[in-house]
């Protein structure tokens, strides 16, 4: 295939299913046999739009399988209420967790979908008592719904802030102690963590309303933060990327393979030290059983 058709078509995605989970991830389906390192995430780390994704890049170069079980428009809740994905982390060696935002999660004032978080589900009585003229006929996204809310002032919407910072704080730890296994954050966006969030809307790639404290309250239960800034230039359509023509407004909010690569490489030596220190790094090639679960047949994922 040309590079113009494969631009047009959209990368392999080679989607499959893992165990009894419902939520498709990211192919070809890794070998969980041996030693290996479970990555998780958003749309950043499924790698959407990219042929190689920095999982499959970092494992390539430490020597190590890494399972990428990242999830498109995912949040916290998407990896909580996965039972299969967090049996697979119990066996992982580490996790390596790009932070999610602060958005894309239930709380007390509304419930996303459990398979795709920036999909509003309700909301509750107490959202309604702080927006009552909010009108959510038509409101079916969280960005959506965010976008109404900055409309009605700073007073309800510094509450809502409040609110998703306080739930994402709780369901972090909740998260890293699901896991049961060693976690290592990461931070990739366009700048470093703020140390306070405006009374805004979030600007595009930044992990919403997530802040430097919030951050620093996760440090005792982490192996630690790796901040990795991606420059405006490496994100979107200039990025070595592959969409189809209905995506490339959405294209230009995630990175570009040049990040992917640039990630890959940042974290590959700290990766390959804590292995080592568990003796598991470059595992003896083995038989190894796969992810269970039939294969799904190979395609593009499906945005909003």
């Amino acid at each position: 295939m040309t590079q113009a058709g494969q631009a047009a078509r959209g990368p392999e995605y080679c989607l499959y299913n893992l165990g009894t989970s419902r939520r498709p991830y990211r192919g070809p389906a890794p070998d969980l046999g041996g030693p290996y390192v479970a990555c998780l995430g958003g749309s950043e780390t499924f790698g959407r739009y990219v042929a190689r994704p920095w999982p499959e890049l970092l494992g390539r170069t430490a020597g190590v399988t890494c399972a990428n079980f990242g999830a498109v428009n995912g949040g916290i809740d998407v990896i909580l209420d996965d039972p299969a994905l967090l049996v697979a982390c119990h066996d992982a060696k580490m996790a390596i967790l790009c932070v999610p935002g602060a958005l894309n999660l239930s709380n007390r004032l509304f419930a996303v979908h459990p398979r795709r978080n920036d999909r509003l589900v309700r909301t509750t009585t107490g959202f309604r008592a702080l927006f009552p003229a909010i009108d959510l006929t038509e409101t079916h996204f969280t960005g959506h719904l965010l976008r109404q809310c900055a409309n009605t002032g700073s007073a309800p919407f510094a509450a809502l802030i409040e609110e998703l910072q306080a739930a994402w704080c709780a369901r972090m730890h909740r998260l890293i102690e699901a896991l049961r296994c060693p976690v290592l954050l990461v931070w990739l966006a366009p700048a470093p963590p703020p140390e306070r969030v405006e009374i805004t809307l979030p600007d595009p790639g930044m992990p919403a309303f997530v802040d430097a404290a919030m951050l620093r309250h996760l440090r005792d239960a982490t192996l630690g933060l790796v901040v990795h800034v991606c420059p405006p230039g490496e994100m979107g359509e200039g990025g070595g990327m592959a969409f189809p023509p209905p995506d490339p407004r959405a294209a230009v909010l995630v990175p570009g393979a040049a990040v992917h690569g640039a990630l890959a490489a940042r974290l590959a030596p700290a990766l390959s030290q804590a292995l080592e220190e568990a003796g598991t790094a470059r595992p003896a090639q083995r038989p190894l059983r796969k992810a269970t679960g039939q294969p799904r047949r190979a395609g593009r994922a499906r945005g909003h």
